[in-house]
């Protein structure tokens, strides 16, 4: 019976006649001087790793103490909590103006489903100025309240069902 085993003196072990390894691949390196052990390279996978997570949690702290930091600063500053929030998430914050106008304009659309025109609402709207209606257009449209395609108006998903749940009344 034929087993791998260590190569007699005299030439390759049977394995290694069948299973010959590529001259690059040797087990020793060419010219190896016999009775000299072969120390394996160290892994510096096992060498880095803790380097590596040391370094991250480096990072990881100093980036909470700079938004730390940049949220006392705005803080300081007069910035509302709300609009830090919306900058570090980075939203944007929406300005709103004129609240009952942005009211009347939801209910409008919300008065019957379907499709509105714009021109529709605005006139449904009365004496509103026209730049006050583009605004609450506006920013309903960036709070995702109301969708707009060019002239079509409609209520989002959302705003119609809390419609239906019965919170938006007047």
């Amino acid at each position: 019976m034929n087993t791998p085993g260590p190569a007699p003196k005299d030439g390759p072990s049977v394995h290694e006649q069948r299973y010959p390894l590529p001259r690059d691949r040797c087990r020793v390196p060419p010219n190896h001087p016999p009775g000299v052990e072969i120390r394996k390279e160290p892994d510096m996978k096992t060498k880095t790793s803790p380097a590596r997570t040391r370094m991250s949690e480096l990072a990881t702290r100093t980036l909470a103490r700079t938004i730390t930091a940049s949220g006392r600063g705005l803080l300081a500053a007069g910035v509302s909590p709300t609009d830090i929030n919306a900058t570090l998430l980075n939203s944007v914050a929406v300005e709103h103006p004129d609240l009952a106008t942005e009211r009347l304009l939801v209910l409008q659309v919300l008065e019957r489903p379907g499709l509105r025109s714009r021109c529709e609402l605005e006139i449904a709207l009365g004496d509103i100025e026209p730049l006050t209606a583009s605004d609450a257009f506006s920013a309903l449209e960036a709070e995702g309240v109301l969708h707009t395609s060019g002239e079509r108006v409609w209520a989002s998903r959302c705003v119609r069902h809390l419609d239906t749940l019965g919170f938006i009344s007047v």
